[in-house]
């Protein structure tokens, strides 16, 4: 790690997680944190392992079938358009020091879902959980939200509602 991008790193952890927890957000938006570590219990429950990669894939995933199936976001964070396809920053920076290692979920920041939603995320997980982290960059580069944006710049919510409603990526019954 070179000193700009740990910079980069201690600047998320300590302003990025009092951002993530002092935003206010819609009451039925859910705290991108806690939805990570309750995606990361999921593949510890399945005895599967999930990388920071995949995970970013997964969030992805989220966010759209959310516009897909309820018509809102399912997070209030921004999704970038970065090298290896979609990323929520403030998820990234909090699990990047695991490197390219399985990440390990807390007891900390317990997700409250609907039934509906928790059905909707467990559908993405067990589709997600057995493909490869590259072939979910592969995919995800292929579609629309980022092959549209530029570089390093945030895709869209419309762009991925509008990809959503009119697709079915991991072809699950929405």
């Amino acid at each position: 790690m070179n000193i700009l991008e740990f910079l980069k790193t201690l600047c998320y952890n300590i302003f990025g997680r009092v951002y993530g927890k002092e935003k206010k957000e819609d009451k039925n938006m859910i705290n991108v944190l806690s939805l990570s570590n309750h995606i990361i219990s999921l593949f510890e429950e399945n005895e599967q392992k999930i990388t920071n990669l995949k995970l970013q894939k997964i969030l992805y995933y989220v966010q759209g079938y959310f516009f897909k199936k309820f018509n809102r976001e399912a997070f209030p964070e921004e999704i970038y358009c970065w090298q290896y396809g979609p990323v929520v920053p403030i998820a990234y920076y909090e699990y990047n020091l695991f490197g390219s290692k399985p990440l390990v979920s807390t007891n900390e920041d317990s997700v409250m879902l609907t039934t509906d939603e928790s059905e909707l995320i467990d559908k993405i997980v067990e589709k997600c959980q057995n493909i490869a982290s590259s072939s979910l960059v592969n995919k995800t580069h292929s579609e629309a939200p980022w092959k549209t944006a530029a570089s390093g710049h945030i895709i869209t919510k419309q762009s991925i509602k509008k990809f959503f409603a009119s697709n079915n990526p991991l072809e699950i019954n929405v």
